[in-house]
């Protein structure tokens, strides 16, 4: 397993987070009927991939918090 530097790994999360908040903000501007739009029955709406996104990121913050008060350094 490769070693990585805490720091960097925080500041590329924070600095990706950010990013991230600034894209979703053109999702703000789009209509209920352009959120829900689906070109076809074989692909995915934008609303239904950003709560895909949020489910797998919400189940992954989880485990992240179960692993750190499962590891806390005394």
């Amino acid at each position: 397993m490769p070693k990585f530097n805490s720091i960097d790994l925080l500041t590329q999360v924070t600095d990706e987070t950010t990013q991230l908040i600034q894209e979703v903000k053109v999702f703000q501007q789009l209509s209920n009927q352009q959120l829900t739009w689906k070109p076809n029955e074989k692909t995915w709406s934008i609303n239904y991939c950003l709560d895909h996104l949020n489910s797998v990121n919400s189940y992954y913050l989880k485990q992240l918090k179960k692993a750190v008060e499962l590891n806390k350094v005394p």
